[in-house]
């Protein structure tokens, strides 16, 4: 379950249902500073917050037009035309906030792909190292003395494995 409110955080809340986070923060945690990975995954975190801020300086102007078209929707005529002023000269504003968050919501899901991007290229460029980093050690502990065979055993093969290879 999505544990952010997409009301009030629709970035923050996109990301966890678009990559299946609980938490967001720790999308940063998963991959090394400097790595491919790690510098999509900042922009994807910082497209979120950037969408949640146009967001809120929407919901901010629209609820400021509520407040001034409440006398005249309560029948208060008097105060409609300063209402209708304000809000005319309000509304340049209010279409900027818009499309601010419309760019924000559109990069935000370019991020979010180029991420999806990487990590499936990244898991495709792991399985394929795999078989050579297996048959690398295995033409290599033909070539190893016995008493070394032990200790390379005890490297585990996972960290040549698990670390993404970069793209040419």
């Amino acid at each position: 379950m999505n544990p952010y409110d997409a009301n009030s955080h629709p970035g923050i809340h996109f990301v966890a249902e678009a990559l299946g986070l609980h938490s967001v923060s720790t999308l940063t945690t998963a991959h090394h500073p400097g790595e491919p990975l790690y510098q999509a995954a900042t922009r994807v975190i910082g497209a979120a917050n950037e969408l949640d801020e146009a967001h809120e300086r929407v919901t901010g102007a629209a609820q400021d037009a509520l407040r001034l078209l409440e006398p005249v929707a309560r029948g208060q005529l008097s105060s409609g035309k300063v209402a209708f002023a304000l809000l005319r000269s309000s509304l340049p504003s209010f279409g900027e906030h818009l499309a601010r968050e419309t760019r924000a919501c559109d990069l935000l899901v370019e991020s979010v792909s180029a991420y999806q991007l990487l990590l499936r290229e990244a898991g495709t460029e792991q399985r394929a190292a795999a078989p050579r980093v297996s048959a690398a050690l295995s033409r290599s502990s033909n070539q190893i003395p016995p008493g070394a065979a032990a200790d390379a055993a005890a490297v585990p093969i996972s960290t040549a494995v698990d670390k993404p290879l970069r793209s040419r």
